[in-house]
């Protein structure tokens, strides 16, 4: 029987630059993670995508790690049961080895290409480089906008009275409560796993919760307005949660990444999902929906409509332009590809690849029982 998948993402596209999680990823209990280096356009994404597809015909679980700079493309694989990983360490990821040949191997797409001709086309490559830097920073800059724009709507709501905090506070005690009323005491701390279950890429947001949570028994799911508790609850959830000694994956905000968005706890089988806009998340019908927005007052939101839908138009702008800005350069890292691509050995790549997966059949091999 196939593995199953799950796609999700290490790194994302913020309003603080590329943000990567790669390092609080990572397990550090995988005995191998293979570390792919070379430029764009080596074939690093279809070394992944082909070594995942063949592991998962031959019965392995998956996750896929997607690239938020190209849906298109991943940027790694994880294969929890071979404890083995695959994953592109290259720029902006800059993913180095921890425990080099202990744990960590090096593979690098470099030794197969045509130096002569990649300095043939310096110039071009230095230029179109130029110019995909240029773009991502401009992107940077209108999420960053488009956070302050985020923050003033937030700030709206607890400033001018209409956020009940108290009703807040009480709503997230009980969330936690009843999400880890059966969650026993374990000794020690649990583990977190850090991730984004989203993306701000080049084709709008993106996100992969339908396959992050495909198996989870229990959801619990908040919907409201900005400004209305929902980070502090899953906040609340994942210190609890890893205080009794609970695995949790904490899944970050991908506009700030200092937020929480959801937390799964994989061996409780329950999450906590901020299910509001941008995230586009359609409740099962078991699924316990929660709506935030009963925290604020009506009468004195009232007052301020005007504001709030101007802060709004700003913050849709801003992350659209940013949007416009990100396609650009995923166009221009396109045309990048285009010299590296024509300078490569294709067939040593998919023999090196083959090598790869073959070591990490034979982890899995090992670990089977």
């Amino acid at each position: 029987m196939p593995g199953t998948a799950r796609r999700l993402y290490f790194g994302a596209n913020t309003a603080r630059g590329f943000y990567s999680l790669h390092s609080q990823a990572i397990d550090e209990r995988l005995l191998r993670v293979f570390i792919l280096k070379g430029g764009p356009g080596t074939g690093k994404s279809t070394f992944i995508r082909r070594t995942g597809e063949e592991l998962r015909e031959r019965g392995y679980d998956v996750e896929y790690i997607a690239c938020s700079s190209d849906s298109e493309s991943l940027d790694g694989l994880v294969l929890p049961s071979a404890a083995a990983a695959i994953v592109d360490g290259t720029a902006p990821h800059v993913v180095e080895p921890r425990y080099p040949g202990a744990a960590d191997t090096l593979v690098n797409l470099g030794d197969h290409w045509d130096a002569g001709a990649l300095q043939a086309a310096r110039s071009e490559i230095l230029t179109v480089s130029r110019e995909v830097t240029r773009l991502f920073a401009a992107a940077y800059r209108c999420l960053a906008g488009a956070l302050t724009q985020m923050e003033q709507w937030e700030a709206l709501h607890g400033e001018s009275g209409a956020l009940d905090l108290a009703y807040v506070n009480q709503l997230g005690r009980r969330v936690r409560d009843d999400l880890l009323a059966a969650a026993p005491l374990r000794p020690g701390v649990g583990r977190q796993r850090h991730l984004f279950a989203s993306a701000i890429t080049p084709g709008g947001y993106v996100n992969h919760l339908d396959s992050i949570l495909a198996n989870v028994q229990r959801r619990v799911i908040l919907k409201g307005q900005p400004g209305t508790g929902r980070h502090t609850m899953v906040s609340n959830v994942v210190a609890e949660a890893v205080t009794r000694g609970q695995d949790v994956e904490v899944f970050h905000c991908s506009l700030d990444p200092r937020k929480y968005d959801h937390a799964v706890l994989p061996d409780l089988g329950v999450a906590l999902v901020n299910g509001s806009d941008p995230h586009a998340f359609h409740p099962r019908a078991d699924d316990r929906v929660i709506d935030t927005t009963a925290a604020l007052r009506p009468d004195v939101l009232e007052a301020y409509l005007g504001e709030a839908a101007q802060v709004r138009r700003m913050y849709s702008d801003l992350l659209e332009q940013a949007i416009w800005y990100l396609r650009m350069a995923k166009l221009a890292h396109d045309e990048l590809e285009t010299f590296y691509s024509a300078a490569m050995d294709f067939d040593a790549v998919e023999r090196r690849r083959v090598r790869v997966r073959e070591e990490i059949e034979a982890l899995g091999a090992r670990r089977r029982p």
